[in-house]
């Protein structure tokens, strides 16, 4: 059986009290769960070493520039009358923590939120030039488009 997952997430520079109190906040406002599934989840990594240090930014595509903490919600839950009130809290989880958050992030653990939300994940217009036109080279067809795409070149 398919269960529907909603994901939101960011990158903070800093854990401060705001962060906190707007965890906190979404954890307590979190719809309650109806199946033995955990329902609502959020996760705070603190990276450092090899994913922080041991590479420049510029030699790969995802950023990690400027941040040590990422932050995810994830919601899931099983009946589709519950669509709305799941996909809605982890939404208001992550504007909780806007002003808090870096423009740059980690594409896989977030659900899409559009183009120019897109472009700033990698960190710089440069790096995601670089992303199309590997794009335009490999997959000028767009074969592999059910993600957060990258669209090829005209």
């Amino acid at each position: 059986m398919w269960t529907p997952c909603h994901t939101r997430g960011c990158y903070l520079t800093t854990l401060n009290d705001t962060c906190i109190d707007a965890i906190v906040a979404s954890a307590k406002s979190a719809p309650p769960g109806k199946t033995p599934l955990p329902s609502t989840v959020q996760n705070v990594w603190f990276m450092g070493g090899a994913i922080s240090e041991d590479f420049s930014e510029d030699s790969v595509a995802f950023s990690r520039e400027g941040t040590d903490i990422f932050w995810e919600a994830v919601a899931m839950w099983d009946d589709p009358a519950d669509d709305n009130e799941f996909a809605a809290w982890s939404d208001a989880a992550l504007d909780a923590l806007r002003g808090e958050m870096r423009r740059n992030g980690y594409v896989n653990l977030t659900a899409n939120q559009g183009p120019e939300w897109l472009t700033g994940l990698y960190g710089s217009a440069e790096k995601f030039q670089r992303l199309i036109d590997a794009k335009t080279k490999w997959d000028p067809q767009n074969l592999l488009r059910f993600n957060k795409n990258i669209l090829p070149k005209d």
